[in-house]
């Protein structure tokens, strides 16, 4: 999908570029039009290419954090603990109040689920 966003605003730019110069061409604008459309083609061009590497950043993204999920199940099954067999229930905590990090013992706001400090995970 980002490939097709990036050629897209290639193909844009290039077509804003022709449609400019037609219209320098016929002098029935002027260079004035000649400007505005070469500036607007560009502007546009530039959305749609950010869009695609917005995109091609998510799926990079995404394809890492599948990597990182891999890698930490296959860890965990070689340590002799399995992920998915009867994990313990996860504590119930009261996001009413502060909490203190036991790690860093820094003190953290009411909704944070990571500690501020040293990013340990409530």
């Amino acid at each position: 999908m980002s490939k097709v966003c990036k050629v897209t605003a290639i193909v844009f730019f290039v077509l804003s570029v022709i449609a400019a110069v037609i219209q320098l061409l016929s002098s029935q604008f002027g260079l004035y039009s000649f400007i505005y459309t070469i500036v607007v083609g560009f502007i546009f061009s530039l959305f749609f290419y950010a869009i695609g590497e917005i995109i091609e950043q998510l799926e990079v993204s995404n394809s890492n954090t599948y990597e990182l999920y891999k890698l930490i199940k296959n860890a965990e099954q070689k340590k002799g603990n399995n992920i998915t067999a009867s994990a313990p229930p996860a504590p119930k905590l009261n996001y009413d109040v502060e909490w203190e990090c036991k790690n860093c013992g820094t003190k953290n706001a009411k909704d944070a689920r990571f500690c501020r400090n040293c990013g340990e995970h409530r």
